[in-house]
């Protein structure tokens, strides 16, 4: 058996010389690292590490650490991840409040596609968030004006504009809809009997509607920073308090665009069938009175019910078949594609198409319109 690999930051000496090159380990040196937890996500090597300081280290170094590391080999847009996420640290996080990120003591990549995290481990006060069951509707609600808080920060805001524009594309968008057309096709001839009939002819029209349905996906306002993979797993629930309270703890997908893509993720990608259809409503008009009342303008329920379908649609059609093309094991891609066939029995291509044609749109803000559009993923 090969002895399983050291951590980066799991040496004593290599994190104290990480922390002062980061200016944080300005006295004392770091006596001790241990590591209290080991293991790896699709996309990156995740180590909980123990620290112990000499007594005269600067106050509010945290003592418990969370090195996450992006894996080696994996396909170049998963990789694309990392460096988005590392983006996110250096660029972003520093302008948006604490409750918003975790907070991050080094951001840096060594060599080419090898980006590392340090951040603070927020065991001792917040817990993972559990995707089944599903919670309560107090926890729903806590989530859903996490999301409106988050994108009213960012709305509209021109500060979205030059290097704040993620380095990456948004999954699944490279090629733009030829590409993700192809990913689909190999889907469909790979599970052949697999599905049904009715599935197989759903998916293959949905597949139709891409190209046209494609610029409505990226080029329809109002602009804000989205999570981007806003699934219950992705958020820190805090221990204490009366009140759920949450945080969002994974920022490789984070892009700028409409707030429908969060929403989808987080409600229709969540549930299934009736459950789905008796919650769905509800939890979008809650989202929908927070955002206004943080005083985000311009953006109708009629605005987000399209956005939000949209965005359901592309969910559907083309992240399962992404997540296959990328090397993504079945176990991943599989649920996605399930619930994207049941959306698929409601959405109706022509329909969408005709509905973004049809309405009026809400722009995006003229300082930020020609940078973001510019970073858009065109049709190929």
């Amino acid at each position: 058996m090969s002895r399983p690999e050291r951590p980066r930051a799991a040496s004593a000496a290599l994190l104290g010389r990480m922390l002062a090159g980061a200016g944080l380990l300005t006295s004392g040196r770091v006596e001790r690292v241990e590591l209290r937890h080991s293991y790896r996500t699709h996309t990156s090597r995740i180590d909980h590490l123990d620290v112990r300081y000499s007594p005269d280290v600067p106050v509010g170094l945290p003592m418990r650490l969370f090195c996450k590391a992006a894996l080696p080999g994996v396909h170049s847009e998963v990789a694309a991840g990392s460096v988005n996420e590392l983006h996110f640290y250096r660029r972003v996080a520093p302008r948006m409040g604490r409750d918003y990120t975790v907070p991050c003591l080094i951001a840096e990549c060594p060599n080419a596609g090898e980006a590392i995290l340090l951040l603070e481990d927020l065991a001792p006060t917040h817990r993972p968030g559990a995707i089944a069951p599903p919670p309560s509707r107090s926890h729903w609600r806590a989530v859903l004006e996490h999301l409106a808080g988050l994108h009213g920060l960012w709305w509209q805001s021109e500060a979205l504009a030059g290097d704040l524009v993620p380095p990456g594309p948004p999954p699944g968008t490279a090629g733009g809809p030829d590409a993700a057309r192809a990913n689909g096709t190999r889907l469909l001839r790979a599970l052949g009997s697999r599905l049904t009939r009715d599935e197989r002819g759903a998916y293959a029209r949905a597949l139709e509607w891409l190209p046209r349905l494609w610029p409505s996906f990226y080029e329809r306002g109002p602009i804000t920073l989205r999570f981007g993979d806003a699934h219950l797993g992705n958020f820190l629930w805090s221990r204490s308090g009366a009140a759920p309270r949450v945080r969002p703890c994974d920022w490789q997908s984070w892009q700028v665009g409409t707030p429908g893509y969060d929403l989808s993720s987080l409600i229709a990608l969540q549930f299934g069938g009736t459950r789905r259809l008796g919650w769905e409503e509800p939890l979008l008009r809650y989202y929908h009175e927070v955002l206004l009342r943080g005083g985000a303008t311009g953006y109708e329920w009629a605005d987000l019910w399209l956005d939000y379908r949209l965005t359901l649609f592309r969910h559907a059609v083309v992240v399962p078949s992404w997540q296959r093309h990328v090397g993504l094991p079945a176990s991943v891609w599989w649920p996605v594609l399930e619930r994207g066939l049941c959306l698929l029995a409601e959405l109706d291509g022509r329909r969408l198409a005709d509905e973004a044609a049809e309405a009026p749109g809400a722009a995006a803000a003229p300082g930020i319109s020609d940078s973001w559009r510019s970073a858009c993923p065109r049709r190929s």
